[in-house]
């Protein structure tokens, strides 16, 4: 009895021992796939690193090309900006050497020509005038450039409250009153009135209106062969 207990436990030390040996054949194979899903996993972070690099590389490059395209953009831009600077610089420059002429009568500027003038600058009615043939609300400045004669005649204290107003009234003499046949305009910042196509531009200011025109012996010239109109023109400042 003793002997089959003893052969029991012997029998049973042995299948123990058997498993053991089994656990340790088994567990190299298990360390072998660990290392393979390391490297797998390694393989992994490599591919996802080399795509982050390219990513930020061509982003990189994207940005410097965006910022190089602004670049010239802005260049062109600003080309473009001193150039309109400059052609303006060119067309204020036009008039740089004028002498400016101050009314105090009336109260306006301009500028004017001093060479190639074939008629000095005149003062020809001054308001008030005490001559009998002239108007005494009238006031009357002119020059001369080659055959065109440049005047600013003022009447003053005229009953309008606009230039409009003035224009369409049946009563003022000597003007168009049909607002069609005019060009809008400004004069020293306020609204005036041109006939289409001529050199010649009315406006209202403190109750006087005036009559700025170039002509030819007596008639309006066409402001087509007058350049030098809109030049002398855009000098004109009223000063009250």
């Amino acid at each position: 009895m003793a002997n089959d207990i003893e052969k029991e436990l012997k029998e049973e030390e042995k299948e123990v021992k058997h498993e053991r040996v089994e656990m340790q054949m088994e567990a190299p194979p298990r360390a072998i796939r660990w290392d393979k899903m390391g490297k797998a996993g390694l393989l992994i972070i490599v591919v996802g690193a080399l795509f982050l690099f390219i990513g930020y590389k061509y982003g990189k490059e994207s940005g410097n090309e965006a910022t190089e395209t602004t670049a010239t953009e802005t260049a062109a831009t600003t080309d473009d900006s001193a150039t309109t600077v400059a052609s303006a610089s060119a067309a204020t420059d036009a008039t740089a050497d004028w002498k400016t002429y101050t009314n105090s009568r009336v109260n306006y500027s301009f500028k004017y020509p001093t060479s190639n003038l074939t008629l000095a600058l005149d003062e020809s009615i001054k308001y008030p005038s005490t001559d009998p043939a002239n108007s005494k609300t009238e006031d009357l400045v002119q020059f001369a450039v080659g055959e065109t004669a440049f005047g600013v005649r003022a009447t003053v204290g005229v009953n309008a409250d606009t230039i409009e107003s003035w224009i369409q009234n049946p009563d003022t003499v000597g003007v168009s009153h049909d607002l069609a046949q005019y060009e809008k305009t400004s004069v020293g910042g306020l609204t005036a009135y041109r006939r289409t196509g001529e050199a010649s531009e009315y406006v209202l200011s403190n109750g006087n209106i005036y009559l700025i025109d170039g002509h030819r012996n007596t008639a309006p010239v066409q402001l087509s062969d007058e350049p030098l109109f809109e030049q002398w023109t855009a000098t004109f400042q009223f000063t009250q």
